[in-house]
């Protein structure tokens, strides 16, 4: 059996007291660490370095402290099994730039042990919790923006048309088993209790803020609190429909983890109903572009929705296929604005 070298790194932040860990999603819906094979001529140090800012975006990185090796059994691309033995370093990196090449997430300490797919990483985080609590990343505990997801701006104008609603009205019935993401209108309430069963997945609200004085939640959005929601929950099985209006966000990474759940107990033929902002809407034009159809606006961070990118990661990523690709832009009452409303089905077949 060959013999591969790997190294990665472990980057953790603390967040209301209790200590996250970056971790990659995997398609069997588990978690792993950044890592990489040792390219000709590096070190584990130098491969580690690069492995963390291509897979997670920084434009720099460092290391804190090694922290130990691992040795297992693993799958090469040929389907080939090797014996890999993998460096891991605790790391620290600066200058995020939304561009990667993974998909991550902030995951608690606990959950990371839970959801890890490889026991020996799992060992790895429970030996050394101590030492990965106290050498957190300083980059990412004053990066606010990774956990400012708790207040999204309201829906716009177009949304008041319900045409998303409209196009799923067809295919509700007693015998539909719905889930329902971001906080719902009371039409869209209406419309759902017809099912035979709809789970709602609101978005987490900050209790800092949600007792300030007139400060009302207007959040619609999949927040870090909402990992939990869905990670945990009974999802219900044979879900026939997902509907998502502007409360989905996949600059946010934690979201793609999170619909991968769904999409997973997705019934054969299931729909998944979103609409999202898109490039010409004026609010869009009221932030400032941070990345890839990314704009940052007043520090929230929002996806500019377009067909390429729902192709990236519903088509490409999830295995779905589009049924219907909408884009809509009107100006009313002096506010223009444009949505893009996708209908997409889980086909007869295994997605993973």
């Amino acid at each position: 059996m060959k013999r591969k070298f790997s190294a990665g790194g472990i980057i953790s932040k603390i967040h209301e007291g209790n200590t996250f860990i970056l971790c990659l999603t995997t398609k069997n819906n588990l978690l792993t660490l950044p890592k990489g094979h040792l390219e000709k001529g590096e070190t584990p140090e130098q491969a580690a370095i690069r492995e963390i800012k291509e897979e997670i975006g920084l434009r720099s990185a460092s290391i804190t402290k090694k922290l130990g090796e691992i040795v297992r059994v693993g799958t090469e691309q040929d389907g080939s099994q090797s014996i890999k033995k993998i460096t891991y370093f605790i790391m620290d990196g600066s200058e995020y730039t939304y561009d990667h090449e993974e998909n991550y997430v902030w995951v608690g300490f606990d959950m990371a042990l839970k959801l890890m797919d490889h026991p020996e990483e799992k060992n790895l985080l429970f030996d050394n919790e101590e030492s990965i609590a106290k050498n957190t990343s300083a980059y990412f505990n004053s990066y606010k923006s990774f956990i400012n997801y708790y207040y999204y701006p309201k829906k716009t104008i177009l949304s008041e048309n319900y045409e998303l609603l409209n196009k799923v009205r067809k295919f509700v019935n007693s015998n539909t088993v719905a889930v329902v993401i971001g906080i719902p209108t009371k039409q869209e309430k209406e419309l759902f209790s017809k099912t035979h069963k709809t789970l709602y997945v609101s978005p987490g609200i900050d209790k800092k803020e949600r007792f300030k004085k007139n400060k009302k939640p207007i959040a619609n959005l999949l927040s870090p609190h909402t990992v939990k929601n869905l990670v945990d929950a009974d999802l219900p099985e044979d879900i026939s429909i997902c509907y998502a209006c502007q409360s989905i966000n996949l600059s946010n990474t934690k979201t793609f983890f999170l619909i991968n759940q769904l999409v997973k107990k997705m019934r054969p033929e299931a729909k998944f109903f979103i609409e999202g902002i898109g490039e010409d809407d004026l609010m869009i034009h009221g932030g400032v572009k941070i990345g890839p159809n990314l704009i940052n606006l007043g520090g929230y961070i929002i996806r500019m929705w377009n067909k390429s990118n729902t192709i990236n990661y519903f088509v490409r990523k999830l295995g779905l296929n589009i049924i219907s690709y909408d884009s809509i832009k009107v100006d009313k009452k002096g506010e223009r604005c444009e949505v893009h409303q996708i209908i997409l089905e889980r086909p007869d077949k295994t997605i993973f």
